[in-house]
């Protein structure tokens, strides 16, 4: 699998392209037998990929051989909790982030205009009139993902994105920071983006400021 590695703020991010077959990737994955009972369950061939691909890149981004498990709301931890650790893919990508110390969140979509059709679920009105001046979808694609990555942190709290996460203006480039204030919680929190043609990458380490 071909990756490329990124820091931030002390944790590791490996972002994955998935062109491996099933039987390669089942291969690769050194610790494979300690999840043999849980991929048994698994029917699809794109969820079997995602699988291994994720537990592979999160093996390298280790050092070591390391196992996830879920909690009660599906939230991905390692059984020695020896990391912090967030998982992401979508399409053909596949991306890790981990961390000694801090929650981390991270999030990986494919480039789609389809956003703009359901900007206004996650959007509030003042995000709505921020963006309304966009001529691209571009600052709505880091927006959606920027909020799906802090729900990775923060969990339940801010399953509605609309009320409870907003973002703050920010200057687009391929890569940059932007600010999200959680309004329950009275934070803001920092956040890195990166995009490209083919992909949005948002991530950040739960560092917070406090209002």
């Amino acid at each position: 699998m071909k990756t490329e590695e990124l820091t931030y703020k002390g944790s590791t991010i490996l972002v994955g392209v998935m062109e491996d077959e099933v039987e390669i990737l089942t291969r690769q994955l050194e610790n494979f037998e300690a999840y043999r009972e849980e991929y048994s369950l698994i029917r699809s061939e794109k969820r079997k990929i995602e699988f291994l691909s994720a537990r592979i890149l999160l093996n390298q981004a280790a050092g070591c051989s390391v196992q996830v498990i879920y909690d009660a709301n599906r939230k991905p931890y390692l059984v020695n909790k020896s990391l912090h650790i967030s998982i992401t893919h979508s399409k053909n990508y596949a991306a890790v982030m981990i961390h000694p110390e801090f929650p981390v969140g991270i999030d990986l979509e494919n480039r789609t205009e389809r956003v703009k059709e359901v900007s206004k679920r996650f959007l509030n009105e003042s995000e709505q009139k921020l963006f309304s001046k966009e001529t691209n979808t571009a600052k709505l694609e880091i927006a959606w993902s920027a909020k799906e990555t802090l729900f990775k942190i923060i969990g339940h709290d801010v399953q509605d994105f609309a009320a409870t996460l907003e973002i703050l203006p920010f200057i687009l480039n391929e890569s940059g920071t932007l600010h999200v204030l959680h309004t329950n919680g009275s934070r803001i929190y920092e956040l890195q983006y990166q995009q490209n043609e083919y992909f949005t990458l948002v991530y950040s380490v739960d560092k917070k400021i406090r209002l």
